[in-house]
This record gives C-alpha cells, structure tokens and sequence, in this order.
C-alpha cells in the first residue's frame, strides 16, 4: 500500500506579468511555475498499535518461609531447574529463648520439688503404717496421710508433663526448617540474603507453561480490542520474532498508567525466555475506502492541514 495521507493535492500555479509605463511598449514575460499534479487515490488503511512490553511465565508462584527466624541457607539460584519439593533454603527458628529456658528451668525445679514431696510423704506414711500396727497411732491418722501422698504423686505427674512441654518448646526453637518448593519450574528470583530475617527472604518459581506480555491500550482504542486477537512481536536483542494472542483484557483502567491492562501469550520459540523486552504490534481494524494524497501535498497553517486542489486548470 502507498504510505499517502487521506487530505487533498497540493496545486500551486502562478503567472506573473511584468507591466510598463504608459508610452513603453510592453514586454510580456513568462513566469510560470510547473506545478506537479497527482490523482487522490482510494484504499483500506489498516489500524494498529504499538506498545512494549516484558515476557513474563505464564503462572508464577512466590514462596516466603512459613516460620519466623534466620535464613541459614539458600540452596537455589536464579535460572535453575527445580522438582517439586526440592529444598529451597533452611531457616535458623527464633523466639524468646531466654524466656523458653526460664520456663524449662522452672519446670525442672517444680518436678525436682514434686518429687521430693512425694517421697517424705511416702517416708511418713510407711513410719505411721508401722506406729498404726504397734496401736500408737489411730486409723484417721493415716488415712490423711495416704490423701496428702495420693496428692503428692499427683504433683509429680503434673510437673512431669509441664517440664516435657518445656523441653519441647525449647527443642523445637533449636531446630532449623527446610523451605521446599510445593512446584516443579524455574527459579526466577530469589531476594534475602544468608543472615536475613526470613520474612524477608521471597523465592519466585515460574511454572514451564508458557509465557505472556502485558501491555497497555488507551481507552480511545480499548474497544478495537478483542479475546483472541493476534499481534505481532520482535525482539531488537535477539533475531527473534514471533506471535502473541490476547488472553485478557482487565476491566478497569489502570490508575497510574491511564491505560486498560491487556495481557497476551506468547507463542515458543527457541530462545525466548523471561525478561526480554518485546515491541507488540496489535492490529486493530482496517479503515475501507479512505481518500489518500501523496504527504508532501499536505500544508500546515499553525496546527490547521489543508491541501489545494486544481479547479478549471486553477489550484484553489
């Protein structure tokens, strides 16, 4: 198709004619301009826009540790191929330790302290057994006793289990806890460091199941935009090319571009990965039947086009 706009010709004519005084015979010259003529022609314009936007996988899963403590180790990289439940760090857990220790510390000395009763108890009780038989003490007496010694072992289980609560508490605190990945993909990113808090450490896993590009369209065209439509793609780093389809259109407009979200996937190719910078080209109707004119006959009067046409053999 001819790269013209749909204005007019431009017809520019004229013819000057050198007068004398009166007397004088006049000498008539031809100042005549050769002005170029050109036909408007007729044809479809097709409508597209362009735009750039980032390859970016189809799905994306962004881990963080499920604990709270230090990351002791990151066992993964950006680009490497990972299985599902494959270790992706190891975390140091942390809390109040002084505090846990204190609890275990006091459990212990209660139990300490339960047993030793119970064992007086069980001491005196066998002595009144023995005074009970020799008719020193009476029988009321020693049954209180085998109350307070019933009480006394009861104790001892209690502190028992308070002090395996404890001990527990604090054993899991020293453990460490493997972060693993519940997918199989490619690790894009990984953030936080070895000695970080591991509510900052975030690991982006991108599923093998394609890519997309998200772009944005102006609301003026927002409604030339169809679900399957097809658009162009080209990569200026890589001798790549290839084709995109539009999967999504968002609803709303987006409040900081001014612009409606459109997202496409990418057709494979060979060497296309995440983060390659694509030029889109979206073609989004055709313009039928629309008058063109060569560019160079367009005239520009401050912000106002206009062209001359050639009426009866004169431009107007």
């Amino acid at each position: 198709m001819k790269k013209w706009l749909s204005i007019g010709i431009v017809v520019v004519a004229t013819l000057a004619f050198a007068g004398c005084e009166e007397g004088v015979d006049q000498v008539e010259t031809d100042t005549s301009v050769a002005i170029e003529v050109a036909q408007v022609q007729v044809d479809d314009i097709p409508v597209s826009y362009q735009s750039v936007g980032r390859v970016q996988q189809s799905e994306v899963v962004t881990l963080t540790p499920q604990v709270n403590g230090i990351v002791d180790k990151v066992l993964v990289e950006p680009g490497q191929e990972i299985e599902k439940d494959t270790p992706l760090a190891t975390i140091r857990k942390s809390g109040d330790l002084d505090q846990l220790r204190l609890q275990k510390k006091q459990a212990d000395n209660s139990l300490l302290a339960a047993k030793l009763n119970a064992s007086d108890m069980e001491k005196r009780l066998g002595d009144l057994k023995a005074l009970l038989a020799s008719g020193a003490v009476a029988k009321e007496d020693l049954r209180a006793v085998e109350i307070q010694y019933t009480q006394a072992k009861l104790q001892v289980e209690n502190a028992d289990k308070a002090a395996r609560v404890a001990g527990d508490a604090l054993e899991r605190l020293d453990d460490h806890y493997a972060m693993e990945s519940p997918v199989a993909g490619v690790v894009e990113s990984v953030a936080g460091l070895v000695g970080d808090t591991s509510g900052k450490l975030l690991v982006t896993i991108a599923k093998p199941n394609g890519y997309k590009i998200d772009i944005g369209i102006p609301d003026r065209l927002i409604q030339e935009v169809d679900l399957g439509e097809a658009a162009r793609l080209s990569f200026d780093t890589q001798d790549i090319s290839t084709q995109g389809m539009v999967s999504k259109i968002a609803r709303t407009v987006d409040p900081v571009t001014g612009t409606y979200r459109v997202t496409l996937d990418v057709d494979k190719v060979d060497h296309l990965r995440s983060g390659l910078f694509a030029k889109v080209v979206l073609d989004l109707k055709v313009l039928a039947d629309q008058k063109l004119v060569p560019a160079s006959a367009v005239l520009f009067e401050g912000k106002q086009a206009y062209v001359m046409t050639l009426v009866d053999g004169k431009p107007k």
